[in-house]
């Protein structure tokens, strides 16, 4: 599914509610049901927009950002932005070792032999 189809599938499926993370369409990958506390303090599902993480922080770091200043944009501004019921989701996502990534029809040059993709912004490791 393309981003713009997964919009419409949301607007379908949540009736308009469910709110999207502005500038990073490319990382739209689905959506998530979440469950939420009711007025009347039961819960139920809520539907809400699902987002690649990776992506997210790589959309920021192909807009200028350095890689540990994408990171904490990200941890800050994105993550930390709580805007009701409705906000988006952020996953980690796993890719198979040869297969394409995300967006990608050949197999993606950042495998790494544990079968996961290399992040783009890796932590440094402490020597001790």
């Amino acid at each position: 599914m393309t981003p713009q189809e997964i919009k419409d599938e949301l607007v379908e499926v949540t009736d308009g509610q469910a709110l999207l993370a502005d500038g990073f369409d490319d990382a739209l990958i689905g959506h998530v049901a979440l469950w939420a506390l009711t007025e009347g303090g039961g819960r139920s599902p809520t539907i809400v927009a699902l987002y690649d993480l990776d992506a997210v922080i790589e959309t920021c770091v192909g807009e200028g950002m350095g890689c540990d200043e994408a990171e904490e944009h990200v941890s800050f501004n994105v993550l930390g932005a709580y805007v009701g019921e409705h906000t988006p989701a952020f996953a980690t996502v796993r890719r198979p070792a040869g297969g394409p990534a995300r967006g990608e029809s050949s197999p993606n040059p950042r495998d790494t032999t544990d079968g996961l993709d290399a992040p783009r912004c890796e932590t440094p490791t402490s020597g001790a």
